[in-house]
């Protein structure tokens, strides 16, 4: 059985130093092997990070880390960094099928993970085309545009999103000034990407969208009017120096009326475009809430293992594990870990990705 993340207040007392300091949380994990190893998301990688502190049981491995391309799940293991979502589903896919032998992609060939990984980081819902995925909501973000412009407060409508990324808008108004826009979309396993998109109604962007790299890196809109989905979360813990600022020079819309943020750096928490976190957000074109998930078998939450009750659910309800969560910009779910939340449990699971 796996051993559960324990949240202690010492450890966290030690967490939260770093989290308020200019230093951020751990990448990747400082050793290994660790019983519990996470990947995917890079939306959720850091608050993970900041969670895998508390105890070092979890190693959360970052979707991205500088030029670091592998990672090593143990001394004999060692496989192509998850980068993203979909990349992250298809590891943990690859690890816990038991018809699979194809491994997954290593530096030398595909490698066997087969009881390797536990859980995926996904800031994308469930595919609801099969059953053999569970996805364990745990927190809420929302997904807003940003602007490369010095000229102002970005306001824009769904309408305008999607004029924008069908290539049929090409400027906004940044303040009282307008600026020519050039759409970017993150890499194709992002998914923040895939939210976006969803929200938009649109399956096939326009032809003027360039697809860049990880998602919420703000260093990647180089000139003005450039414009990219970003998580409100990581622009929180960003501005708030939780983790590295990619954001200066940079707006984040505000959409169909509803802001992404509020307050100011250092101080910067989630704003009205987050909706409620005692319910579901719709999904669907115009809703920019989303909950990120923590996928697992789905054998791990019908047979309430340690890992579904209480490393992905129990813990994560904590007043220490919320606290953590909160320093990242997220915000905390009343239903954290239960996947019968909304359309039910059907709607929060998925087959394979292989």
């Amino acid at each position: 059985m796996k051993k559960a993340l324990k949240f202690s207040t010492l450890a966290v007392a030690a967490v939260t130093a770093t989290l308020i300091g200019t230093g951020a949380a751990q990448a990747d994990p400082t050793s290994s092997p660790r019983p519990i190893n996470a990947v995917g998301s890079d939306t959720t990688q850091d608050v993970w990070n900041g969670l895998s502190n508390l105890d070092t049981n979890v190693a959360s491995w970052n979707a991205f880390l500088g030029t670091s391309t592998t990672i090593n799940l143990d001394a004999s293991t060692t496989i192509n960094r998850p980068a993203g979502s979909g990349a992250g589903v298809q590891a943990l896919s690859a690890a816990v099928d038991p018809a699979w032998t194809g491994g997954y992609p290593g530096p030398s060939g595909n490698v066997n993970v087969q009881g390797k990984i536990s859980f995926a980081r996904s800031s994308s819902a469930a595919a609801k085309n099969g059953t053999d995925l569970t996805y364990l909501p745990f927190a809420r973000d929302a997904v807003s545009l940003a602007v490369k412009t010095t000229a102002g407060p970005v306001s824009l409508t769904t309408a305008q999103l999607q004029g924008i990324y069908n290539c049929t808008v090409n400027t906004i108004t940044a303040g009282t000034s307008t600026v020519t826009v050039h759409p970017k979309l993150p890499q194709a396993n992002s998914g923040t990407r895939a939210f976006f998109l969803a929200a938009l109604g649109i399956t096939t962007p326009g032809t003027c969208v360039t697809t860049v790299g990880a998602e919420n890196d703000g260093a990647q809109l180089t000139t003005a009017g450039d414009v990219i989905p970003f998580s409100a979360a990581q622009w929180i813990a960003q501005r708030n120096n939780r983790i590295t600022n990619t954001t200066a020079g940079l707006e984040l819309a505000t959409l169909n009326g509803q802001a992404p943020t509020t307050g100011t750096a250092p101080s910067l928490a989630p704003g009205a475009l987050y909706g409620s976190t005692t319910t579901e957000p719709t999904s669907g074109v115009g809703t920019f809430a989303r909950d990120t998930y923590n996928v697992v078998k789905t054998s791990e939450y019908t047979n309430s293992t340690t890992l579904a009750t209480t490393t992905l659910k129990t813990n994560l309800a904590t007043t220490n594990a919320q606290n953590a969560i909160k320093s990242y910009g997220f915000q905390n779910l009343s239903y954290v870990g239960n996947p019968t939340i909304g359309a039910g449990l059907a709607a929060h699971q998925s087959a394979y990705k292989h």
